[in-house]
């Protein structure tokens, strides 16, 4: 046994080392092995885990479907007080990740409550996508509990509740995000300053409706009286294009020209639609 004296720092380490080493042969017969997965871009301590809250349509074929798009990003759990959209929605997540790693994945954990998503601590973000009169106080729950949020819009539906979601934002520090791409859609975008330059006539506005959808159109209707509400929404045009794959023209034409003359309506409309047309 060497003397006190000859221990130093450097030989404590060496024989400490080779001590752990010993004991991991003696209790397993070999090293342990760590896999690469651990380490790296895709390592888990990497991933972003995201928790999905309303799991509808909207969040499975747009919210859900645009974050399973990245590595980085990992849909972890799925909320929904409606249990068959709940189990559609882990289906969903499931079923993506056995595909991609082509092994069967059952990761995806389900919750009828919000307020127990937010309690797990594996959770850095989620996505909200319920009806609109719950947006702002799912908000306010969610960075509260210290979570990250993309929100579908509406934010609020009043000026209060709005308030009441920024002042805990920056209280709180985190990070949201409001779904209001329509803001900024080419077509939404040109649509309305068509309108707003007076192309569609400067008759006072009684009714209007808005519609646009990334790979259809965008419409902006305006009209007198309750006969052009009923018979032009703008929504008519963009499903006409959708479900009878009508252009653009010959949509606006069967519903301007038919439903609007056969109740004696009046208005206008102007569209563009995906291809800038």
């Amino acid at each position: 046994m060497p003397s006190q004296k000859n221990i130093n720092r450097r030989n404590f380490v060496k024989k400490s080392l080779q001590a752990g080493a010993a004991t991991s042969l003696a209790l397993t017969g070999f090293p342990t092995i760590v896999p690469a997965s651990v380490f790296g871009k895709n390592a888990p301590s990497n991933k972003i885990n995201i928790g999905a809250i309303g799991v509808g349509r909207i969040s499975r074929e747009h919210d859900m479907a645009e974050t399973l798009k990245y590595d980085k990003a990992k849909i972890i759990a799925v909320c929904d007080v409606d249990s068959k959209r709940l189990a559609d929605g882990k289906k969903l997540v499931n079923d993506f990740y056995s595909k991609k790693t082509g092994t069967a994945y059952d990761g995806v954990t389900m919750y009828n409550d919000h307020r127990e998503l937010l309690l797990n601590k594996d959770i850095d973000g989620v996505l909200i996508s319920t009806p609109d009169h719950s947006h702002a106080f799912l908000g306010i729950h969610a960075v509260e509990a210290g979570k990250d949020v993309y929100l579908q819009k509406p934010a609020s539906l009043t000026i209060a509740e709005g308030r009441a979601l920024s002042n805990a934002v920056h209280r709180t520090g985190r990070i949201l995000q409001i779904g209001s791409q329509q803001r900024s859609s080419t077509q939404f975008r040109y649509a309305a300053e068509l309108v707003r330059n007076g192309r569609i006539g400067d008759s006072p506005i009684l009714g209007a409706g808005t519609y646009a959808h990334n790979t259809t159109c965008a419409i902006s209707c305006t009209g007198h009286g309750e006969p052009f509400i009923k018979a032009v929404a703008a929504y008519d045009v963009a499903a006409h294009m959708e479900y009878k794959n009508m252009s653009l023209h010959d949509a606006m034409h069967d519903v301007v020209h038919k439903k609007l003359l056969e109740l004696e309506g009046e208005g206008g409309m102007i569209g563009v639609d995906a291809k800038g047309n």
